[in-house]
This record gives C-alpha cells, structure tokens and sequence, in this order.
C-alpha cells in the first residue's frame, strides 16, 4: 500500500445531524473511489479480515469459504502455487491501481519468470514464462529467475497522469456514493432534496484520508447507504447490507448470458421440516466454482448480478460509471469498461467455470537470450532482434505445461460443503457429528441429488455475498420444489 499519501475531500456537512450532504472532489478521490470496482473478492475479505482490524468485517458466506482454502491441506490444490493463487488473487487492473495516489490494494504485481537451465541453454522446446514465482517447469526445476519487461507497447507502459478519470473533471459525490458531474443544476437539486434553505446553511468541512480511511469507506461502502456520513462520525457503519427474501436468490437471467452451459451434481442434505440445506457431498469441481469466487473482481460480480447486489453504495458507484461520459469524465471506453466488467487476472481462469467470465488477454512476449542478461521484450519489438516467443505456463498444472488443468483442486475427490460454504474433506463421521451437535434426528432429513447450472450459479454466488446460510438461500427455489423420486 501507498504509505504517507494522503487525499483531501470537501465535504458539505449537516451540522445538526453531523451528516454528510455531498461531497465534491477531483479525479485523484474518484479514481480511488472507482477502484474499489477492481480487487477480487478474496483480496477485499482478506484486506477488511486483517487480525489488527478492531472492526474484521464478515463478508457473507465469503469469509468462512475464504477460510477453508486457508485450512484446506496443500495436498488437495494441484499445485502450492494454486493454493496461494486463491489466498492473494491478483487485480487484472494492477498496473492501473499502482498509480493511484492511495492504493489499498496490497497484492503482489504481475512479475515474469523463466527457468533459470532455460537461460543457460539446458532446456530444449520452446521457451516457457510463468507471471507467478516458483511454478514447476517442465524440466522439473522451479522457475524463479526474474525477468526484466522491456516495453515498447503503449499499452505495457505507465501513463504519466491520471487512472481512470480525466485529470481536469470535477464531481459531485452523494452520502451513498453515487457519482455526477459537478454541475450548477447538481448542486441546487441536492440542497433541495435535502430541504436546504438560506436559514439552513450547511457546513463545508475538508476532510483528510490516509490508506486506514480509504479502508474504512471500501467498508462503508459494502455495508452502509451512508459510508461517507459514517467515515466522518468516525463510528460504526451503520450496517444495511440487503439481503434477499426467501426464494428470490436466483437473479434474472438477461438475453446476452448463455444459459446452455455445463452442469454439475451434487447431492445436498436437507432439513424436510424446513427445507434448509445443511451440508452437501461435492465433487473437486464444484469446489473449484465455490472457491473461483474469491478471484472474481466486485465489478464483475455486480455485472453478473445485473447491476443490483445487496452492496447498496457500491451498486451505486457502478450505475454512476455508466452514465459518466467518455473523454469528458473517463479517460477512454477501454477504460470504463475494464471498470464495468472487470477480468480475471492471467491464469486465474478455471476450465470448468460456469459463470460467464474471462480473464485477461496475456500480452504476445518474446525473450532476447543473453546469458545472464536475457531479457523480455514485448511482439513490437521482436523483428529487430534475435529472439524467440514465449509461453506462459498454467501454474495451476502439477507438470510445469502449458495446458489447462480443470483448475485448482486436485481430483478425483469428494468434500463436504455445509451451508455457510465452509468446505473440508468428505467425512461420514463428520456428518454424524455434526446432526448429533445439532440436535438433528435421522427422520428429519433427506437426500437431495440437484443439477447446478447458470441460474444456480449465480444465486449461490448472490448468496455468498450476503448470507451466511448461502447453500439454503442461494437453492432455494429448488429446495422448495418436492422431492422427485426416482423411477424403480
């Protein structure tokens, strides 16, 4: 994280109320506030999880299945470098992020690496490049020489000024983080909203942020509809995280996601008085959809969820950015939409995903072999100098290939699944423990075999944000449906 930055926010004040009415701020605030659109879910459970955090926020069911990839023992990931994949998910923005003037974000930048025998010319076929340290090679040695990226792509190297929104635009921001050009009109309408007169004359305020504050309004901004009111009284957020009536998880599918895709089987035990999942018997696949989640960027969930999740400031800072003009507020319309649909980092894809994401386009690299100083250049340079193109390895794969493995855990295997997405091993003594914990008799429950598709996907994804019964809330729908028996 950037240390010693500090922001500066003018803030109109309700002095009576001690409530933040509006803010107005420059592009160095906004780029930061529209930032919080780019980290995966796991690094915002990480970050807002921290043991010297007096206010450790439990995020959903995210935070016990951020957990379990934490307990689950390394034998089960394909790789160790898996496991740490999940633990410390990359931002596919992080060369945008890195220039912000505070940048919460504390995962590692994208770095290359080769195999040190491939460089001394003891490795035959084509040369391999891994963005992640101590991945196999196909050789069996650990490809842990750092490369330096020597860049003539525009797109490969640092801009000089601003992140996302141009350097001379001005804005208005409400309480609950909507966005708007800072506008005559904006301002008259605010205060009159408000009920704001002459003889009401509210207060303006400067309001100073470091990296702890910027912390505070990404958690504000997840839990309350008034983050910047909150951030200012200096107390607890006030919590509004919406959470969805009963059998109404599954969002509505839009024309533009396809529905025909694969399917998996689980088999889930369920409470028949109340139809409340409380466990389920998965295979490695569904466990790598449940822990796919935790490399998901927010803006990429919000996109999933059609624009409206239980966040209701961050749903929000998303509507705000689709209104805000290309060139006259955001820089470019690659821009915004790196901001609207965020991708997964390079590599972080599984094969078997359900939901409809993807991840970044790996730039085309080539490496100019000079013994100890070999380096990288990137497609525009190569036909100028002797060099060969590399490919980046799967660091999900046990054998240092390039080809993609299904993704991080290792099969075939069966786990255990209870209902806040907490995942171990499969135990049968550990379901019999736990009806036994839980005062459960054996006449209450069923079985239940379900076929998890696109709809399901998503309420289990819905669910995990909000509820820590994210199983029973995110099936709902088909929990309520009756028993089918199967034909003798």
């Amino acid at each position: 994280m950037a240390g010693g930055e500090e922001l500066t926010l003018k803030i109109l004040v309700d002095k009576a109320q001690n409530k933040v009415l509006f803010a107005e701020a420059g592009e160095e605030f906004v780029d930061v506030l529209l930032s919080f659109l780019t980290p995966p879910l796991g690094t915002i459970v990480r970050l807002l999880s921290m043991p010297s955090d007096s206010s450790q926020l439990k995020f959903g069911s995210l935070s016990t299945l951020y957990q379990s990839v934490s307990a689950l023992q390394t034998k089960h990931f394909w790789t160790k470098v898996g496991k740490d994949m999940l633990l410390n998910p990359r931002n596919s923005a992080a060369a945008q992020c890195q220039k912000l003037k505070i940048d919460i974000d504390d995962t590692a930048r994208t770095k290359y690496f080769m195999c040190p025998d491939m460089l001394n010319n003891k490795h035959a076929g084509s040369p391999l490049l891994s963005t992640l340290e101590d991945v196999k090679c196909t050789c069996g040695s650990l490809m842990n020489t750092q490369m330096e990226l020597v860049a003539s792509d525009v797109r490969l190297q640092e801009s000089t000024s601003g992140v996302f929104v141009t350097e001379t635009a001005s804005f208005i921001i409400t309480d609950d983080l909507q966005i708007m050009p800072n506008l005559l009109g904006t301002t008259v309408a605010l205060l009159s909203t408000h009920g704001k007169t002459d003889r009401n004359v509210p207060e303006q305020r400067t309001l100073k942020m470091g990296v702890e504050e910027v912390l505070n309004l990404l958690r504000g901004s997840l839990l309350s509809k008034t983050p910047l009111t909150d951030l200012v009284r200096q107390g607890p957020f006030s919590c509004d995280i919406v959470k969805s009536d009963t059998g109404k998880y599954l969002p509505r599918i839009t024309d533009s996601i396809n529905t025909n895709c694969r399917r998996m089987a689980v088999k889930v035990l369920v409470l028949k008085s109340t139809k409340k999942a409380l466990l389920a018997q998965v295979e490695e696949d569904f466990v790598d959809f449940l822990f796919s989640f935790l490399t998901i960027p927010l803006g990429s969930v919000v996109s999933l969820l059609g624009g409206e999740c239980s966040f209701w400031s961050i749903s929000n800072l998303y509507k705000s950015i689709l209104s805000l003009d290309v060139e006259r507020h955001i820089k470019s319309q690659d821009l915004k939409d790196m901001l609207l649909e965020p991708m997964l980092a390079q590599k972080f894809l599984c094969k078997n995903q359900i939901l409809p994401i993807r991840e970044v386009e790996a730039p085309t690299l080539c490496c100019v072999f000079n013994g100890p100083h070999s380096y990288l250049i990137d497609k525009q340079n190569s036909p100028f100098l002797q060099c060969s193109q590399v490919i980046c390895v799967d660091p999900k794969n046990p054998t240092g290939g390039t080809t993609v493995v299904g993704g991080f855990i290792k099969g075939p295997a069966t786990f255990m699944v209870s209902d806040d997405l907490t995942v171990i091993p499969f135990s049968s003594l550990s379901i019999i423990s736990a009806l036994n914990r839980l005062n459960i008799s054996l006449g209450d429950v069923e079985e239940r075999e379900m076929s998890i598709g696109m709809e399901e996907a998503l309420g289990l994804l819905k669910a995990s944000l909000e509820s820590t019964s994210a199983l029973t809330d995110g099936l709902s729908l088909v929990l309520q449906k009756p028993k089918q028996e199967k034909n003798p």
